[in-house]
């Protein structure tokens, strides 16, 4: 299994001024623990806590993967907030100096984007070679020598600020779905719940949001958002519908990649067929079944009837002959 992990990298020890660090996160502490670095790294990060690691000059934060794409503007400080996903080979990387934006880098299915791909060029390195020197850079550790039994401060979040849960829409696909708040079962829910509506409604998911109809746009939107939550955790990925696993996980990655650029109709099409023959293949065997257990009621209710009659008749014939 590959390392996932999300944080932020900054070039300064926050040891004793923890409530500074809470500033920039934007997070309110109620508690702290101290685990090891390994119990860090092995548990997901969700929203309501963040994990500490404090080196000599640098501070390293293991966050929530959403609070990590985009960057962090500290004044006089430099930032690095990242996201690896070793299994998926996917990355994201923001790096700012001095409060102010320097580059981005994503590496998504295979594909980069961001205004620093020339970094990785110039310098002939892979993003994650790129974002571990940084990390190294920045708190002067290599991120590969901090043992196991290191420890890490866990702390514990109340609420963000910016945090508001009556708001948060986890249920209706028709309009955009705050997915950063989801559970990995939710994800999960969610995805197949828009595939089963797009059949149902003919809406070719395979193809980019600016390709289908106004109406449908939002729809379309939040099973790509979908596709790139799931596609960065190995075990949600594995749990996909049948037909998106195993030797039909290609054409779950294809899922909104048909552009105006790279429009090839009659293949996203093809996929799409198949993800509905497959759904309509499993609806068949459902019927299949209902039916089959319909003929079998049936067929006891039958018997019971017959066997009934049969009882009647025993009991007429033995009247008639024992009459006196």
């Amino acid at each position: 299994m590959g390392l996932f992990i999300s944080g932020l990298a900054i070039n300064k020890n926050f040891k004793n001024e923890l409530d500074v660090l809470n500033n920039i996160l934007k997070m309110n502490v109620v508690k702290t623990e101290e685990l090891t670095f390994e119990e860090a790294l092995v548990s997901n990060t969700d929203l309501f806590y963040y994990d500490v690691y404090y080196t000599e000059n640098g501070t390293l934060v293991l966050l929530n993967y959403d609070l990590c794409t985009y960057s962090y503007l500290i004044n006089e400080l430099n930032a690095l907030s990242f996201v690896v996903s070793e299994h998926t080979d996917s990355y994201m990387i923001h790096y700012s100096e001095n409060g102010k934006d320097k580059f981005n880098i994503t590496k998504i299915e295979g594909r980069l984007t961001g205004n620093g791909k020339k970094i990785i060029k110039d310098n002939n390195i892979t993003i994650d070679e790129l974002i571990y020197q940084y990390i190294e850079n920045l708190i002067g550790k290599n991120f590969f020598n901090i043992q196991n039994e290191e420890k890490i401060i866990r702390c514990h979040v109340s609420n963000y600020d910016w945090l508001k849960k009556e708001e948060i829409n986890k249920t209706n696909i028709l309009e955009p779905l705050d997915i950063k708040y989801f559970s990995d079962d939710e994800l999960l829910n969610s995805f197949n719940k828009i595939v089963e509506y797009c059949i149902l409604n003919n809406i070719n998911f395979y193809l980019h949001p600016s390709l289908i109809e106004l109406k449908n746009q939002k729809i379309i939107q939040n099973i790509i958002d979908l596709k790139k939550y799931i596609g960065y955790k190995e075990s949600s990925l594995g749990k996909l519908k049948p037909q998106f696993s195993e030797d039909g996980c290609h054409a779950y990655y294809m899922i909104g990649r048909f552009n105006k650029e790279n429009l090839d109709v009659k293949k996203s099409l093809y996929l799409f067929n198949l993800i509905k023959g497959e759904n309509s293949k499993n609806n068949n065997r459902t019927d299949s079944q209902f039916d089959l257990n319909s003929d079998m009621i049936l067929l006891i209710f039958a018997g019971i009837v017959i066997l009934l009659l049969i009882t009647g008749l025993i009991y007429v014939i033995y009247n008639v002959f024992t009459l006196p």
